[in-house]
């Protein structure tokens, strides 16, 4: 992960500076007699390069990027959706009964149903594409509240173009504990 941000951010910088000129950094400076000892004469652009380069890392790393601007749950509410489902453990492996098919299992935090050949609802709703696992036990809470979010919101988007439909909130308990959906506006990190 260290060498991808690296590599971005170098990018960026070069795509950056060959809009820039030194003359550009050099207007920004402040003159000899403005600067205290610890100010840079680049100070004015190059805090603002890089503000724009961790502002670039952070859309790029965001796991929910993809909601940026767009109604989901609050993180409080899918907390306490998953902590009702497996006491929050993203690792979480729990059977299922011979309803679910044989050798079916809820895993991760939000108890995604999951076949022995790993298809299932975390797999159907891009889990693998996302994560590069078929199962949810292996990803990071982030990432399952990602796919629950497709699930239940905005379904999703194959690579393919077929779009599969969301499934809306489960009607367990686990609703009845968690309370009514609160929501936010996510606008990124």
């Amino acid at each position: 992960m260290a060498r991808l941000r690296t590599t971005i951010l170098l990018t960026v910088a070069m795509f950056a500076a060959s809009n820039l000129t030194a003359e550009a950094f050099i207007a920004e400076a402040p003159s000899e007699s403005q600067q205290t000892p610890t100010e840079s004469p680049h100070t004015g652009a190059g805090d603002r390069l890089r503000q724009e380069l961790d502002h670039l890392w952070n859309l790029i790393t965001d796991p929910y990027r993809e909601f940026i601007g767009k109604i989901i749950f609050t993180h409080t509410f899918m907390e306490a959706i998953a902590q009702c489902e497996t006491s929050q453990d993203p690792a979480h492996i729990g059977g299922a009964s011979e309803t679910y098919g044989p050798n079916a299992t809820f895993r991760g935090a939000f108890g995604f149903w999951t076949t022995a050949n790993g298809s299932g609802t975390f797999e159907y709703y891009g889990g693998r594409e996302l994560t590069g696992t078929f199962w949810a036990n292996e990803t990071s809470y982030d990432q399952q509240k990602v796919i629950y979010l497709r699930k239940a919101i905005y379904g999703y988007t194959t690579p393919a173009g077929k779009y599969i439909a969301p499934r809306g909130l489960s009607r367990n308990n686990c609703l009845k504990y968690a309370g009514d959906p609160t929501y936010e506006i996510y606008w990124g990190r």
